[in-house]
């Protein structure tokens, strides 16, 4: 009896041993891994995207003019809506200074440096200072030569003096059947190709439609300097006491056209003078329209924030996506406009 019942807790055992052994019904064996595919290793702990990089932009300008407020105003606001960094500097247009601000720039680590207008000279030590740095440099005027990035408010300045003088061509021919006692030309020759440019477009245009001879076009070279053009332009109404019907191009308005007008206004030629040109600068171009109502002022576009506009347009392309810059001149589109006295005193 004993020994039946210690072969029957053997025998219990035994099952007992292969029931603990065998897989439970609800829970399924995995297949073991192929030969030829290897386990795939226990999931990691997700890991934070990467944060986009912050963009860091350097702005030279200058105080002098409300066109260059706003274009500073335009990067800066910008800058701060994408979480970017935004340092502006007053440079001036003052080559020591300038070149001061884009060292101070490069110290702090700029993606981008953006220089409001500089002389042709100038931008070339500043591209081989950003060349060496690294730094992308963007200039809105200068050269248009290969091997620098220009934005540009206008369809350049080729373009523009010849939509101006066009324009101031048709005026003298309403008003004067067409007849020039003096032609002028005001530029900045600092600016290389660009300041040459102008006194070609107008030169071209008034020998075809007002018989000019393009050697008798009175050019004054005032750079930036408004105190230089304003002797330079009382000079030439002093060596031409007779002209009556005297056409006139200005490039710059706040550093060429107020002065000519002073300049105009003094000598009593108001009268006599068709004056167009460029780039109003501040509310003092908007009173000489006002008092002057054969001056006109063309434009694309009407502000600075528009240039603001090109250039950051480049930047965010190229950083978000994947556009990069090139060194050619970035245009914004549409045409030049021409606006008269109301208008400009409504855009001040």
């Amino acid at each position: 009896m004993k020994k039946a019942l210690l072969v029957c807790l053997a025998v219990l055992m035994v099952v007992c041993m292969f029931a603990g052994c065998a897989p439970k019904a609800d829970a399924p064996a995995q297949d073991a891994p192929a030969a030829d595919k290897p386990a795939q290793d226990a999931p990691s702990e997700d890991k934070p995207a990467e944060e986009a990089k912050t963009i860091t932009i350097g702005v030279d300008y200058s105080t002098s003019d409300k066109y260059n407020l706003q274009i500073f105003d335009y990067v800066a606001e910008k800058c701060e809506e994408k979480g970017w960094i935004c340092f502006g500097a007053e440079g001036q247009r003052d080559s020591e200074k300038t070149l001061s601000n884009v060292d101070s720039f490069i110290t702090k680590e700029a993606d981008y440096i953006y220089i409001v207008g500089v002389d042709i000279n100038l931008q070339k030590s500043i591209q081989e200072k950003c060349d060496a740095a690294g730094v992308t440099v963007v200039f809105t005027a200068g050269t248009t030569e290969p091997g620098y990035i220009i934005t540009t408010e206008s369809g350049g300045n080729y373009e523009n003096a010849t939509f101006v003088s066009t324009y101031l061509a048709e005026e003298v021919k309403k008003q004067w059947n067409g007849t020039v006692d003096l032609a002028v030309v005001t530029t900045n020759l600092g600016m290389g190709q660009d300041g040459q440019d102008i006194i070609k477009a107008c030169s071209e245009v008034w020998s075809a439609e007002l018989g000019v001879n393009p050697d008798d076009i009175y050019v004054v070279d005032c750079g930036w300097d408004s105190m230089k053009a304003s002797e330079l332009f009382t000079s030439m109404f002093t060596a031409n006491p007779d002209a009556k019907n005297i056409v006139a191009y200005s490039f710059v308005d706040l550093h060429h056209g107020v002065p000519l007008y002073n300049a105009a206004k003094a000598a009593g030629k108001l009268e006599n003078l068709i004056m167009g040109g460029t780039n109003p600068a501040d509310d003092s171009t908007g009173t000489c329209m006002k008092e002057s109502p054969n001056t006109w002022v063309a434009q694309m576009p009407l502000s600075g924030t528009d240039n603001g506009i090109v250039f950051m347009k480049a930047v965010i392309d190229e950083v978000e996506n994947g556009v990069p810059m090139e060194k050619k001149v970035y245009k914004p589109s549409g045409d030049p406009v021409i606006c008269n006295a109301e208008e400009i005193q409504a855009y001040y």
